[in-house]
């Protein structure tokens, strides 16, 4: 559904379990990812994606195991199809951008664009770009796969979650083990982890946020922390 303010300007909450049952969607089936894309809001569960676009509700059934992993690339929602390869969504719905064999093995459980370079991609393509598996950290371009051995052996056995662009020479990787892992991209070499021990207030991180003021926000199991300039985790919520 979706959050609007009414006439007396409060929010309300507007269900569109009916538009979506209408649309074929199987229920129940949990919705693990919700972007806001040019064509539309989509919502990806397990195995099916919704468009909601001019009112009504697009379908595609995509089968995998275990699910569908999706990720925002600058702009570009890219959808991970475990034994299909990688999809990119478009107006005209999801195509075929990379095959299950031009992918590293294992499910591309982050993705994160990197900054602009002389990159030979097209305009509307997907321009080489940073993913991460269980197993490793992979930079991903137009026809290849190279794979980065420090980063990679740095998080092997940390359960990575999640990354983000910190600057355009720096990576923040979370991990469900080991907190924060700084790293640089210029040769993807890792830097420290921020964990319990400098201050972060728990190891298990589930996502990561940079805002425009330079802070980095992790969404920990125990709640939120702020990470500033000196790299120090600050506990702001706790539920």
């Amino acid at each position: 559904g979706f959050m609007a303010k009414d006439e007396t300007g409060k929010w309300r909450f507007t269900s569109l379990l009916a538009e979506a049952r209408a649309a074929g969607f199987e229920f129940p089936e949990e919705i693990w990812h919700v972007a806001a894309t040019p064509a539309g809001i989509v919502f990806v569960a397990a195995r099916q994606m919704l468009r909601w676009r001019d009112g009504r509700f697009e379908l595609w059934t995509l089968p995998c195991a275990p699910r569908l992993f999706a990720h925002m690339l600058a702009g570009e929602l890219i959808v991970h199809q475990p034994g299909a390869g990688l999809l990119q969504v478009g107006p005209d719905g999801p195509h075929l951008v990379k095959t299950a064999a031009e992918l590293p093995e294992g499910l591309i459980l982050w993705a994160v664009a990197l900054p602009e370079s002389n990159d030979p991609a097209p305009a509307g393509a997907l321009k080489t770009f940073l993913a991460g598996t269980n197993d490793g950290v992979y930079r991903l371009g137009p026809g290849t796969v190279e794979l980065l051995p420090e980063l990679s052996a740095a998080i092997a056995g940390q359960l990575p979650t999640c990354a983000v662009l910190l600057d355009d020479a720096t990576l923040a990787l979370g991990t469900y083990q080991r907190g924060i892992l700084i790293a640089t991209l210029e040769d993807g070499r890792p830097s420290r982890f921020l964990d319990r021990r400098p201050g972060l207030p728990d190891d298990r991180v589930n996502h990561l946020l940079a805002d425009a003021h330079g802070q980095l926000w992790a969404r920990l199991s125990v709640g939120l922390a702020r990470v500033g300039a000196a790299q120090q985790g600050c506990l702001v919520g706790q539920r």
